[in-house]
């Protein structure tokens, strides 16, 4: 679900009684049951499991996203290179859909 997304669809589900959860983000959920992530939390966590396991050549795959939507992964990410002293490589945080362009 995206901020200012056409919830029509959810609300004839609630009309219905159709039993329903959104996931993702919505700017304003009115009355729809909702559950959400805190995306910079789950990257840093993925990547401090990434580093006890050893790794240290770690890339981040951003994806495409909504400019109103929050993703603060690769917040996250560096956060939890920075406490073990290190930080992205040069080329490591790919943007588009499916990584292969927009490489910072």
């Amino acid at each position: 679900i995206v901020p200012d997304c056409d919830t029509s669809y959810y609300k004839t589900l609630r009309e219905h009684r159709i039993p329903f959860v959104l996931t993702g983000h919505l700017t304003d959920p009115g009355k729809f049951p909702l559950v959400s992530v805190d995306a910079e939390e789950g990257v840093y966590q993925a990547t401090r499991h990434l580093l006890d396991l050893g790794h240290r050549d770690i890339a981040l795959a951003l994806g495409s996203f909504s400019a109103s939507v929050p993703h603060n992964r690769l917040a996250g990410c560096e956060r939890a290179l920075r406490e073990r002293g290190l930080r992205l490589r040069e080329g490591r945080v790919l943007k588009d859909k499916l990584g292969l362009e927009g490489v910072v």
